[in-house]
């Protein structure tokens, strides 16, 4: 019974460990893939301002006083 017991630990022990491993890499993955296209998304979502073309100052024209 010692040495069955051995070797379960043996064999169990590591698979365990993979299947941690394994889980642990893969939400790893996803949450990066997931911060990427959010950042993507904000970056695509942004857009810049129209550019202004500035006109010369042009002096507005007004009636003259008129004095009665």
């Amino acid at each position: 019974m010692g040495l069955i017991k051995l070797l379960l630990k043996a064999i169990i022990i590591p698979i365990v460990l993979l299947i941690v491993v394994t889980v642990v890499v893969v939400f790893w993955i996803k949450m990066r893939r997931e911060k990427k296209q959010k950042e993507k998304e904000i970056e695509t979502g942004f857009q810049p301002p129209p550019i202004q073309q500035w006109v010369p100052y042009t002096p507005v024209q007004q009636p003259a006083p008129t004095y009665r």
